[in-house]
């Protein structure tokens, strides 16, 4: 979404907008999502600097990292940050790069980068379908949550057999 600050007259502006995961730049490799993304946009004009305050709905596909199984969940981030036109600073002002604020170069706002970096951090790094999956049996490959496995344990032929755990037997 790509927002002219030159139209900002008022001191806040909403936006309510939808993108599909091509225009935010993922592809299915990096996150897959189902649907259009959903944002709302605050944006605060502070003279030289704008605050946006943003709301992001988002469903996504994930298979579950222990019982691989393929399930959905929705995020919710919310991201604030705060831009500061190019050539605001003034003779003895702290510089731009010593504080939290990115640089608006040119009159064009684009939060495409922003909704999609916070997207991002916002994925699991261990996706679960539900807090208490069980997940696969490490030795048959049996769904735990199924059914209980049958299995005697690791397999004799194991390399790793001989090998004692500290303080095991």
């Amino acid at each position: 979404m790509k927002i002219d600050i030159k139209d900002l007259k008022e001191p806040v502006t909403s936006f309510k907008f939808e993108e599909t995961s091509e225009q935010l730049g993922f592809d299915s490799k990096e996150i897959a999502l189902t649907g259009t993304v959903k944002c709302e946009v605050e944006i605060h004009n502070l003279e030289y600097r704008f605050r946006v305050i943003g709301k992001i709905k988002a469903t996504v596909a994930f298979d579950c990292g222990r019982c691989l199984k393929g399930f959905k969940t929705k995020l919710n981030p919310e991201f604030d940050l705060v831009y500061v036109k190019d050539g605001a600073d003034k003779e003895g002002e702290i510089k731009r790069d010593e504080v939290d604020e990115l640089v608006l170069e040119g009159d064009i706002l684009d939060l495409d980068e922003d909704v999609r970096q916070t997207l991002l951090l916002e994925l699991p790094l261990s996706p679960a379908c539900k807090e208490s999956c069980k997940g696969l049996c490490s030795y048959c490959g049996a769904d735990l949550n199924k059914k209980k496995c049958k299995c005697k344990g690791p397999v004799k032929n194991n390399p790793f057999s001989q090998i004692k755990l500290k303080g095991g037997k």
